[in-house]
């Protein structure tokens, strides 16, 4: 038996809409790589860790909009509903990122 677990950490350029395409930069590489990744762990039922809080990226002028769950993963979960996610320290106790995670958690 194997248990398997991605760590996922948005503002390394991992997100599908990362900072290249917002510079209007082409990404399809990226976006490529993200996209299989999303697709394996639906398919074989691998969870994805991700830190939604902004502990460690505080010397970029905009971190919640880095790390806020709310930004990052309701385009992904739209996309592939069955994905598994953790989010790892629930927020760090941000209330609205706490909420924002309950509203994935309690998903119809």
């Amino acid at each position: 038996m194997y248990i398997s677990l991605i760590r996922f950490f948005w503002p390394k350029g991992c997100s599908e809409c990362d900072e290249k395409e917002a510079k209007g930069e082409n990404c399809e590489c990226n976006k490529a790589k993200v996209k299989l990744l999303y697709k394996t762990c639906v398919e074989r039922n691998i969870p994805i860790t991700t830190h939604c809080s902004n502990g460690g990226f505080k010397a970029a002028s905009n971190p919640q909009e880095l790390t806020d769950p709310g930004n990052n993963w309701a385009k992904v979960l739209k996309k592939y509903p069955d994905l598994k996610i953790n989010f790892a320290h629930f927020g760090s106790g941000d209330n609205s990122w706490q909420q924002t995670i309950i509203k994935h958690i309690l998903k119809p």
